[in-house]
């Protein structure tokens, strides 16, 4: 346990980031947290439509907030957004060109996505550019696991 948690540090993550994985989790036994609903998705975008795919697959972290609008915030949807970030501090004229084309086809795509299991095959699919995003954000940022944890932390109070 603790030379996990030692490499762990090494590469940017908190101390206690093992007991969260347990804790802040969806799906772990000692979690502290219920599994979001699936919600309706209009306006979002690949990993957010992922995110609503079977708990044990997505593994979901917690809600968010975009657009004044509940979502389920999971791992996957945290490193794709801090990816995002990145570009855009780096060269907003790239992310420019990426969102443009993002926007036009990705929320296309994204309507189509109207069952668990187009989620799950989603969420699947959108692995290895999660992977990559990852690589990139360890190979670019300072502090990569404080970036990813930023994504979507903004707690609003909702009214149901």
């Amino acid at each position: 346990f603790v030379l996990i948690t030692l490499i762990l540090m090494l590469f940017g993550d908190d101390y206690d980031a093992v007991s969260k994985a347990l804790t802040e989790t969806t799906t772990w036994g000692f979690s502290q947290h219920d599994h979001p609903p699936h919600l309706p998705h209009q306006g979002h975008y690949l990993c957010t439509v992922a995110a609503c795919g079977s708990p044990q697959l997505v593994k979901p972290l917690r809600w968010g907030i975009r657009g004044k609008q509940r979502i389920i915030v999971n791992r996957q949807l945290q490193i794709a957004n801090a990816f995002e970030e990145l570009i855009a501090d780096l060269s907003p004229t790239l992310h420019r060109f990426i969102r443009k084309n993002y926007d036009h086809y990705g929320y296309d795509l994204s309507k189509k996505i109207k069952s668990r299991w187009a989620s799950n095959l989603t969420y699947i699919l959108m692995k290895p550019l999660e992977w990559g995003f990852l690589l990139c954000l360890y190979t670019f940022c300072l502090r990569p696991e404080e970036k990813i944890r930023r994504q979507y932390s903004l707690q609003l109070t909702i009214n149901n």
